[in-house]
């Protein structure tokens, strides 16, 4: 997908928390108010400290598949091929828990994905913008997601020396698999799947731009 310095191109194709309160017997004002201050300052600290709160993510990869979409044919006679489903990614968002234990939780995020293939008086570049509603089930060292993605103003850009035009697409939708596996308790790596179709925004002609991918990431308070 990427390559160092290279030639002119000669073609391109298009393809919640509980206190305790103690029940006290009768005891002289003087021996009551220890006990009820003992009692009372455990259960407000361990409240606290198991509260399960939202935090942010920033998150990279790259990802392969999907039908063919675009030939570049430089003029050493090199070519090089871009897929509807190819490119690195990376982006942001939040985590946000939706259960006491913080096991599962809601992922929100917009990143940026681009496929690139580099020449010296141009190059090739598919772009789209995904937004994407994870759901995830966390264990201790590793988490499993499931949920809808939209990949807004996919568009394909051919610039060169015969060939300067870009290819709209209409917005898409689909679905994402993704597994992590935590490193620490903030930076994990993972594998994930996403089947999507991206069709031309005129001529109606369709490409399957599913992909299987690495990606790295972080979360922060």
């Amino acid at each position: 997908m990427f390559s160092g310095h290279k030639k002119a191109f000669t073609v391109c194709m298009v393809a919640g928390s509980l206190v305790a309160t103690p029940v006290l017997a009768e005891e002289s004002p003087e021996s009551q108010q220890p006990v009820a201050d003992e009692a009372s300052t455990p259960a407000t600290t361990s409240s606290s400290s198991n509260e399960v709160k939202a935090h942010g993510v920033l998150f990279a990869g790259l990802e392969f598949g999907g039908d063919l979409i675009a030939t570049g044919i430089f003029d050493n006679g090199d070519v090089e091929t871009l897929d509807a489903g190819e490119g690195i990614y990376f982006g942001g968002g939040g985590a946000f828990p939706v259960s006491a234990d913080g096991s599962i939780e809601v992922q929100l995020t917009l990143g940026l994905k681009m496929g690139l293939i580099p020449a010296s008086n141009g190059g090739i570049d598919f772009t789209r913008f995904p937004v994407e509603a994870l759901l995830f089930y966390r264990g201790d060292k590793f988490r499993v997601g499931v949920g809808p993605t939209i990949h807004l103003s996919p568009t394909l850009t051919i610039d060169s020396t015969f060939v300067d035009t870009e290819v709209d697409f209409d917005s898409a939708a689909g679905i994402v698999l993704e597994a992590d596996f935590f490193i620490t308790d903030d930076v994990y790596f993972g594998a994930r799947f996403t089947e999507i179709e991206y069709e031309t925004s005129v001529g109606s002609i369709v490409y399957d731009g599913s992909s299987f991918g690495l990606n790295v990431g972080a979360r922060f308070k």
